[in-house]
């Protein structure tokens, strides 16, 4: 059934029918003649329409109009300027400040598609400008946007101790270290893969760091006020998202005064075709998740997993595989509704520390945001940057294989995400 619905998937890419098309011909397929039962078909509707009733996803279109506006409005290239003078002397200082950008709007939405969206339609030309390839540049984006997953404030997280009555805090807590250490795993990859293409440092420009501080300091008052509003119990991410965009207009057209109320209506359109673009994939690939839930397939496999008896260096390693699997077909809450009940009481039952099975899991359904052929990012970024997909899967390769040595690594070294909550909170 999967070897059908991505065989139909790739035909109707190669045929050059849109992506929401090829998701919506995957599941049409799969349904009549996998289930055979017309009266599914009633129901597409409501899951196509039904998934966008999602208020976290209101963040999305607010922070593309303030990632369109921040560009437009002269605080991108300021902020850029600002990074250069910082940073400059490093050969990677615009794929690391990409990398640090994605983790702190991960941080700031909880959402992956609003980080692309925000970071990516800004980052993305000035790396292409400097040299490096856009396939490495939308891999590092789609791949550092799924740490959003991992760095709370996340809900999946959250869902995920829902289901298993975990602390959301530990899980929160545990989630730090990983992060960082995808993070700086892929800062170290950026550093070798620009020396490897000839990449060199931004010429020096020649005002110096204090004058470009003080020209992009209403530019650096978007993460501020942001982070600060969040943490600080003023708004919620998706309020946040309102804030900013307000903010970057009023400072674009009474600060800097480099675009005026006209183009902002201008901008604001242009940015309601974007989250259309957004949307409509978001909504066919969820109708390929339901479809993937009502069929039983994830039922199946857990089942399977749990006949064999595995140990529990095996079993982690099945959950791994499994996970990975699940990540690059559903969303990570779809997946987390439909595996936890099954799998968690297994890894339980084989001894497995909780707290650590829950962030494994976490981590897996975060990597599989950027696997193809489903990985979800992958196509969000599509839309949103107008990339075509076979050049998304050559860019995310190499951040896949850093990604999976590290979650090995978490994996069989739990020490890494159960410490520092058991410190912090004294769990044990």
């Amino acid at each position: 059934m999967v070897l059908t619905m991505t065989a139909v998937f790739f035909i109707a890419l190669a045929l050059a029918f849109p992506l929401y098309i090829g998701f919506l011909m995957a599941s049409f397929v799969a349904m009549v003649f996998y289930v055979g039962q017309w009266s599914q078909l009633l129901l597409m509707n409501q899951v196509l329409f039904g998934s966008l009733q999602k208020f976290s996803l209101m963040a999305v279109p607010f922070f593309v109009f303030t990632a369109e506006i921040m560009g437009r409005g002269g605080l991108a290239r300021r902020l850029i300027d600002w990074g250069v003078a910082l940073f400059g002397w490093m050969r990677a200082c615009l794929a690391a400040a990409l990398t640090v950008a994605s983790m702190f709007m991960g941080a700031i939405s909880g959402s992956g598609p609003a980080t692309i969206a925000a970071v990516g339609r800004i980052m993305n030309p000035v790396l292409v400008r400097e040299g490096y390839a856009e396939e490495f540049s939308i891999g590092l984006l789609c791949s550092t946007a799924a740490l959003s997953v991992i760095i709370p404030p996340s809900i999946p997280m959250i869902v995920l101790g829902s289901l298993t009555n975990l602390s959301v805090g530990a899980l929160f807590i545990g989630g730090f270290i990983p992060g960082v250490l995808l993070g700086v795993s892929y800062i170290i990859y950026n550093i070798w893969y620009a020396k490897k293409v000839g990449v060199e440092p931004p010429k020096t420009q020649s005002k110096g760091l204090w004058q470009s501080t003080r020209e992009a300091l209403w530019a650096l008052g978007v993460p501020v006020i942001i982070i600060g509003g969040i943490y600080g119990g003023v708004f919620t991410p998706t309020e946040a998202s309102v804030v900013a965009a307000v903010y970057v207009v009023l400072v674009s057209t009474l600060v800097y005064r480099e675009i005026g109320f006209k183009k902002v209506w201008e901008v604001a359109a242009e940015s309601g075709l974007i989250t259309a673009q957004i949307f409509i994939v978001f909504a066919a690939s969820n109708v390929l998740s339901w479809f993937l839930t009502v069929s039983g397939l994830p039922q199946q496999l857990t089942s399977y997993v749990a006949e064999k008896h595995l140990a529990p260096w095996a079993l982690l390693m099945v959950l791994n595989i499994i996970l990975l699997i699940a990540g690059m077909l559903v969303d990570a809450v779809s997946a987390m509704t439909v595996l936890m009940p099954l799998l968690f009481p297994i890894l339980v039952a084989a001894g497995i520390d909780p707290l650590h099975a829950g962030l494994v899991i976490v981590i897996n359904l975060a990597i599989g945001l950027f696997t193809p052929p489903f990985g979800f990012n992958l196509f969000v970024a599509q839309g949103a940057l107008g990339v075509p997909v076979t050049r998304l899967y050559r860019g995310v390769m190499p951040f896949i294989a850093i990604s999976v040595v590290i979650l090995l690594a978490i994996t069989y070294l739990p020490v890494l995400t159960v410490a520092l909550p058991n410190y912090l909170l004294g769990i044990r």
